[in-house]
């Protein structure tokens, strides 16, 4: 914890670059996330950028929607009558057309550890 704070504190004044595996780490003392996969750059934005691109929704009701997302839905599970599904959405558009065709869709947390797998993959 007190590196936290120095690294914290030293970023208040310059760009620090911080390496880490430890995502939740990461999450808390940066506000833009580089990613490398197999030694090339794969994005590089702030958190905010990544969070609205990627998210996790469960849906209810009308839960065959989630068939015509395509490519939208990186992940599909399905849990009794709701199916919790992966977004990556950069338009924003999966939740409204789940919506329009008459599903109950609901946002659910999305740890950047797990995000940051399914992107790797």
């Amino acid at each position: 914890m007190r590196a936290e704070r120095a690294i914290a504190d030293r970023a208040a004044d310059a760009t620090v670059v911080v390496a880490s595996q430890e995502a939740a780490i990461s999450e808390r003392l940066c506000d833009h996330l580089l990613f490398l996969q197999t030694g090339r750059l794969f994005w590089c934005a702030p958190f905010e950028s990544w969070r609205s691109r990627y998210r996790r929704i469960r849906v209810r009701d009308r839960v065959e929607a989630t068939h015509e997302l395509g490519e939208l839905a990186l992940i599909t599970r399905r849990q009794g009558a709701t199916m919790e599904v992966l977004l990556d959405d950069p338009a924003g558009s999966a939740e409204g057309r789940l919506r329009r065709a008459g599903a109950r869709v609901d946002p659910m947390p999305l740890p950047l550890d797990e995000l940051l797998l399914v992107v790797s993959a």
